[in-house]
C-alpha cells in the first residue's frame, strides 16, 4: 500500500487511482478501456458525472488548505502498519509529508513543490536527521488534468456522503474492482477507495503558514 503514497503528491495518488488498474479497466497505454466501439478519432462525450468531477477538481487546484489523511488497507501484507499523510497547499506551493509506523519504527518522507524547484526529504527514523535533495519538477497536476479527461466519459455512480463531518460528493468508477473518489464542495479530496486500500481525510484546516514550506534540511543538488 505504501507504494501508492511514497514520494508522490496527493494528485499523483489520484492519478494512480485511475491508472493503476485497481479502478476502471484500462488499456495497455493506461487509458480507460472503452465500453463500446468508437470510430477512429472519435471521443466519448463527457457524462454529467464527468463534467461535475472535472469542475470540482479544477476548483480544488486553487484552494489553500491543510488536510490530514489516514491510509488503511484490508490487505494482510499491510497489517500492523499505520500510514498518515499531511498535505499543505498554498498555490503554487505544496508540501506533503508521509509518516509510516511499522514494527515500532517510524519513517517520514516529505515532498515540497516550490516552483520552479521541487525538494524531496527523508527521515529514516524518529531520532535521525532529515536529509533533502533537489528533484525534477513534478508534473502531477498536468497528468491529473489528462486523467480527469479520460474518466469524464465513463459512466459513474454519484452520491452524497459525509467525511470528517463535512459533506462530500462521491464518484464511483466501475471496473473489476470498483473504486470511488470523494471531494468536498471546494474540490478537496476527502476519500479515495480502490481495491483493498482507502485514504480518508480526518482533519481539514484552511490556515496554512508560509514557514511550513521550508524544507527541514538544506537540499543537496
Amino acid at each position: 500500500m505504501l507504494a501508492a503514497f511514497a514520494g508522490s503528491a496527493l494528485t499523483a495518488v489520484v492519478l494512480l487511482f485511475f491508472r493503476s488498474g485497481k479502478g476502471a479497466k484500462t488499456t495497455s497505454s493506461g487509458a480507460p478501456a472503452s465500453t463500446g466501439a468508437l470510430a477512429p478519432g472519435q471521443t466519448r462525450p463527457p457524462t454529467a458525472a464527468g463534467v461535475e468531477l472535472t469542475r470540482l477538481i479544477d476548483a480544488g487546484r486553487s484552494q489553500t488548505f491543510h488536510g490530514r489523511y489516514q491510509a488503511t488497507s484490508t490487505d494482510p501484507a499491510a497489517a500492523g502498519s499505520q500510514v498518515t499523510l499531511d498535505l499543505w497547499r498554498k498555490p503554487p506551493r505544496e508540501r506533503e509529508e508521509l509518516l509510516q509506523v511499522s514494527g515500532g519504527r517510524s519513517v517520514r518522507s516529505a515532498g515540497f513543490l516550490l516552483p520552479p524547484i521541487s525538494v524531496l526529504c527523508r527521515q529514516a527514523d524518529a531520532n535521525a536527521a532529515w536529509t533533502c535533495a533537489n528533484t525534477p519538477q513534478t508534473q502531477a497536476d498536468d497528468l491529473l488534468k489528462g486523467v480527469t479527461g479520460d474518466v469524464a466519459g465513463q459512466a459513474a455512480a454519484v452520491r452524497d456522503d459525509t467525511v470528517a463531518s463535512r459533506p462530500v460528493r462521491c464518484f464511483g468508477v466501475p471496473g473489476a474492482q470498483p473504486s470511488e473518489l470523494c471531494l468536498t464542495p471546494q474540490g478537496i479530496t476527502a476519500r479515495l477507495t480502490t481495491g483493498s486500500s482507502k485514504i480518508e481525510l480526518v482533519d481539514l484546516s484552511f490556515d496554512v503558514p508560509d514557514d511550513v514550506f521550508a524544507p527541514p534540511a538544506t537540499p543537496t543538488p
